[in-house]
C-alpha cells in the first residue's frame, strides 16, 4: 500500500505558511549584523564558563574573531590527496549467526606533474564471537552506532600507507566527522579506537601530512549557540523560561533556535573563504591530547562545509595554507553542483556496499549453513518482510 499523501498534505501547507521567509530573512539579517558589530570582550565573558567540559551547555572556543573570511591560498600546481570513506553491513539480530562487515573504499591521486590515480576497496568480515561485542566480558553487543566508529578508525588506519606511496606535498581526507562523538556514551572500548586513531595522527603529523574531516552541508550550530549564548539575558538553561516577546536581543536569541551555522555564514563567506577556527570544547577532546580537534567552515559556492582537523594541523602555517588551498581546488575540481571533492566522491563510489551486494553476503552464509546441515531459522516478520502479500 503505497503512502496516502491526502491525510497530513494540509499539515505541510501549515506548516511551509508558518516558516514566513520575509520573517526569517529578517532575523537572518539581523544575526549577520551581531556577527560584524559584536563586542568581542563581552562574548569571552560570557562563553568562559560554557568552555569547560563539565558544563551543562559545552560551546565552542573562537579561535579569532566571529566575522573573520580568510580567502583560501592558491593550491600547489602538484599535489597529491589520499582519501578514504567506509560503508558496513550492520550487525543483524534476525540473523541465527551474528557477523558484520565494514568495506573501506581508498582514494589516491596525484595532479600535476605525472598525474596518476589509484582507487580500490577492501572488505573485513567480522565473525569471531569476541568480535561482536564492545567489551571484553561480552555483555554490550556490537550495533550500528559502534561499527561505525570502528569503520571510522579502520578508514583512519589505512590512510598512511596511501599517503607513503605519493610525492608531497600531499592531503588526507575522510569523509565526516574526526570528532567521534559517539564515545560520549560508551564506558569500555576493548579495541583501543582512540589510541589508534591517535596513533594515525602522530604518523601523518610525522609525515608533514594534514589530515581532514569533511563535513558536507553540515547540521552544526556551534556558531548559532555562541550567539545565542552572547544574546543570553540570564543563562541558557532557563531558555525555556524567555518570552518571544521583548527586547530585540532576547527577540533574536529566541528565534535562532531555529537555524544552523550554515544559514548565517551563507552569504555572508564568499566562495573558498573560510571562518575563524574554533576549538572543540567537548569532554571527549581529554582522550585526544595535543591532537585536539580545531575546525573551521568553508563556503564552496552552494553549501557551507565544515572541516575538521587535528590542532598540530591548525598551528602549522604551512600545513594549514596548503589544506585549505587543496580544499577549494578539489572543489573547483568537482565539475558538478554542488561542490564536492572528487576524491572523497570516489572513495565513497569504491566503499558503497549495494543492496545486491548485501543480499549476495547473506545468501552465501545461508548456502554455508545448509552444507553444514545447520538449519536456518528467520522470524516471521523479518522474513514476510521480503514478501509481498495480502
Amino acid at each position: 500500500m503505497t503512502l496516502n499523501h491526502e491525510q497530513f498534505y494540509d499539515e505541510i501547507e501549515q506548516m511551509t505558511v508558518a516558516a514566513s521567509i520575509s520573517e526569517r530573512r529578517q532575523w537572518m539579517t539581523l544575526a549577520r549584523w551581531l556577527l560584524r558589530n559584536y563586542d568581542a570582550d563581552r562574548l569571552d565573558e560570557k562563553l568562559s564558563p560554557h568552555n569547560d567540559p563539565t558544563a551543562k551547555m559545552i560551546a565552542p572556543r573562537p579561535l579569532g574573531r566571529l566575522d573573520e573570511r580568510m580567502a583560501a591560498p592558491r593550491a600547489p600546481t602538484s599535489y597529491s590527496i589520499v582519501a578514504v570513506d567506509g560503508s558496513a553491513i550492520t550487525p543483524d539480530r534476525d540473523h541465527p549467526l551474528p557477523y558484520y562487515l565494514l568495506n573501506a573504499g581508498t582514494v589516491a591521486i596525484h595532479y600535476g606533474d605525472r598525474p596518476a590515480a589509484q582507487i580500490e576497496s577492501a572488505a573485513t568480515f567480522y565473525h569471531a564471537p569476541i568480535e561482536q561485542f564492545w567489551d571484553e566480558k561480552g555483555m554490550v553487543p556490537m550495533n550500528e552506532q559502534r561499527t561505525s566508529l570502528r569503520m571510522r578508525v579502520q578508514e583512519l588506519q589505512a590512510l598512511p600507507a596511501l599517503v607513503a606511496q605519493l610525492p608531497r606535498p600531499c592531503v588526507a581526507m575522510v569523509d565526516g566527522q574526526l570528532v567521534m562523538w559517539g564515545f560520549r556514551n560508551e564506558v569500555v572500548d576493548q579495541w583501543g579506537l582512540v589510541p589508534a586513531m591517535m596513533a594515525v595522527f602522530d604518523q601523518l603529523r610525522a609525515m608533514r601530512v594534514p589530515v581532514l574531516g569533511y563535513i558536507s552541508n553540515t547540521a552544526s550550530l556551534e556558531l548559532i549557540k555562541a550567539l545565542r549564548i552572547y544574546l543570553c539575558p540570564t543563562s541558557p538553561e532557563r531558555c525555556r523560561d524567555c518570552h518571544a516577546r521583548g527586547e530585540e536581543e532576547v527577540q533574536l536569541c529566541y528565534h535562532l533556535k531555529g537555524y544552523r551555522d550554515p544559514a548565517l555564514l551563507f552569504d555572508f563567506l564568499e566562495v573558498g573563504e573560510r571562518s575563524c577556527l574554533f576549538a572543540s570544547e567537548d569532554p571527549i577532546m581529554q582522550q585526544y591530547g595535543e591532537h585536539r580537534i580545531h575546525y573551521f567552515y568553508m563556503s564552496t559556492g552552494d553549501e557551507i562545509a565544515r572541516v575538521e582537523m587535528p590542532r598540530w594541523v591548525s598551528d602549522d602555517p604551512e600545513l594549514f595554507a596548503l589544506a585549505h588551498g587543496v580544499l577549494l581546488d578539489q572543489c573547483q575540481r568537482s565539475g558538478q553542483a554542488p561542490p564536492y571533492p572528487p576524491a572523497l566522491h570516489e572513495a565513497h563510489e569504491a566503499a558503497v556496499i549495494s543492496v545486491t551486494d548485501r543480499e549476495l553476503v547473506r545468501q552465501m552464509i545461508d548456502e554455508q549453513l545448509e552444507r553444514q546441515g545447520i538449519s536456518i531459522f528467520r522470524p516471521a516478520k523479518s522474513f514476510h518482510k521480503r514478501l509481498r502479500a495480502v
